[in-house]
C-alpha cells in the first residue's frame, strides 16, 4: 500500500515536516555525505513517534577508510544531537556493520 521515493540525501527531503510514520535507510553510501543534515532531515520529516531504521558501516571495519564513520557510542551520540532520544544499535555482518532502529519523540 506505500509509495517508494528515492532522492539524493545530500539535498533537503522534499517533504513537508511531520509526514512519515517509518524512514529506511539501506545499502547507502555513506561515504559520499554528511550524515549529521540527513539525520535532522529524516527527523523533519517523520511523525512524532516515528522510526528511522538504517545500516551503517562500523568506523575501525571500513576499507578503505570511508570520510564517514563512528564508533557505536559516537553514533548514538549523533543520533542524540539529531533528535533521536530513543534508540537501539546492534552490531551485524560479524561486526562490520551496525542495524540502527532510532524513533522520534
Amino acid at each position: 500500500e506505500g509509495k517508494f521515493f528515492q532522492g539524493d540525501v545530500n539535498n533537503p527531503l522534499f517533504f513537508c515536516g511531520n509526514t512519515f510514520d517509518l524512514a529506511l535507510c539501506f545499502s547507502w553510501c555513506q561515504d559520499k555525505i554528511a550524515c549529521e543534515p540527513f539525520f535532522r532531515e529524516v527527523h523533519r520529516v517523520l511523525k512524532r513517534g516515528g522510526i528511522f531504521m538504517f545500516n551503517m558501516c562500523e568506523a575501525k571495519s571500513m576499507k578503505p577508510n570511508y570520510v564517514v564513520g563512528y564508533s557505536q557510542e559516537g553514533l548514538h551520540g549523533l543520533l542524540e544531537k539529531c533528535g533521536f532520544l530513543y534508540r537501539h544499535i546492534d552490531i551485524i555482518c560479524g561486526g562490520s556493520e551496525f542495524g540502527v532502529w532510532a524513533r522520534k519523540v
